[in-house]
């Protein structure tokens, strides 16, 4: 799996491709000034949106319901909950050596979204689980692991992919 991207500015499109097949798409529109996330996979469309008066609260939302919400064990922590669906699974932000974001589902690994260092320029990493593409949270994952990672990607450096 690898994330590409696609910037026509004000519009930065991502395309989430495993074996030459595009599994999920991901936009942002800069204009509207948000980190609004519009989804796009083979499940279908959610948004990926930040709620809140300090827009600190990371919400799903299908057809503008809230149906998962991801927040930090304590406000000094790296690790927190992402509760979808009604299902709670942990997810962390490790330095693996560089950044990575994990989701888990009891303590098994799903999903790792991350950065690696390749000839001197940095490249996105995804790990995930066997049969990973059969969770009913797949796509979700994918999208929140990117969404998640694409500022520590973009900030001190131009996107490399």
């Amino acid at each position: 799996m690898q994330w590409t991207s696609n910037i026509q500015h004000p519009i930065y499109a991502y395309t989430l491709t495993a074996h030459g097949r595009a599994l999920q798409t991901m936009t942002f529109n800069y204009r509207k000034n948000t980190w609004t996330a519009h989804c796009e996979s083979e499940s279908g469309a959610f948004v990926i949106d930040r709620e809140g008066f300090f827009k600190n609260k990371l919400v799903l939302k299908e057809n503008d319901v809230i149906i998962g919400r991801l927040y930090a064990k304590n406000w000094y922590s790296q690790n927190g909950i992402a509760d979808i669906k009604g299902e709670k699974l942990l997810y962390r932000i490790v330095n693996n050596p560089l950044a990575e974001i994990q989701f888990l589902h009891r303590e098994h690994l799903l999903i790792a979204c991350g950065i690696k260092l390749n000839n001197h320029r940095i490249k996105p990493a995804i790990t995930t689980a066997t049969h990973f593409d059969k969770h009913p949270f797949a796509s979700y994952l994918a999208a929140l692991s990117w969404y998640l990672l694409l500022p520590m990607m973009q900030e001190d450096t131009t996107l490399i992919m």
